[in-house]
C-alpha cells in the first residue's frame, strides 16, 4: 500500500485513532500508522547518524518485519534481522538462544 501525498497533511494532527473515526477507512488508518512509524525510525537513525555516522544499526523486532518499514530504512551500514527473527521479539529471543545453545552443546 502506498501512503499517497494528500493524505500526509494528517501526520501532523491526526492520531490513528481520530483518522479512523472520521474516515472509518482501515486501510487509511494503517497507512498512516506506518507512515508515522517509518517517519519515526527515519529521524532516530538520522539523530544517530550525526553522532555516529559510522556505526552499524541494526534494525529488529515485531515492527521491523514490515517491508513497507525496512525497504525505507535500507542504507549503508543498516542491517535488518531475518524476518524470523523480527516477527516477534519472544520468538527471536528464543530462537538466537536455541542456537548458542546447539553451538555450545554440539
Amino acid at each position: 500500500m502506498k501512503f499517497l501525498p494528500y493524505q500526509a497533511r494528517w501526520i501532523k494532527d491526526e492520531s490513528p485513532i481520530k483518522l479512523y473515526e472520521k474516515t472509518n477507512d482501515r486501510a487509511l488508518t494503517s497507512a498512516f500508522a506506518f507512515e508515522f512509524l517509518y517517519r519515526t525510525f527515519a529521524k532516530l537513525t538520522e539523530n544517530i547518524r550525526e553522532i555516529y555516522p559510522e556505526i552499524p544499526i541494526v534494525y529488529a523486532g515485531g515492527v521491523m518485519s514490515s517491508r513497507y518499514i525496512s525497504s525505507r530504512l535500507k542504507g549503508d551500514n543498516a542491517y535488518f534481522a531475518l524476518p524470523e527473527f523480527s516477527a516477534d521479539n519472544a520468538a527471536g529471543i528464543a530462537l538466537l538462544a536455541r542456537e548458542k545453545y546447539l553451538r555450545e552443546n554440539e
